[in-house]
């Protein structure tokens, strides 16, 4: 299911990714991973801001 979606969760990111939700907000914070905000409570990260 993950393999065909454009955009993901940071939970979602961090479980591709093999990291944990929290260094992925770390990495949001620190502008070495970008996040788009769709409101003041939902954030999605795009499939390649996290490809290789």
């Amino acid at each position: 299911m993950l393999e065909n979606q454009e955009y993901f969760t940071f939970s979602q990111a961090a479980k591709l990714m093999g990291v944990s939700r929290q260094y992925i907000y770390k990495l949001v914070k620190e502008d070495k991973l970008r996040a788009s905000r769709i409101s003041s409570r939902m954030s999605f990260i795009r499939r390649a801001d996290i490809e290789l």
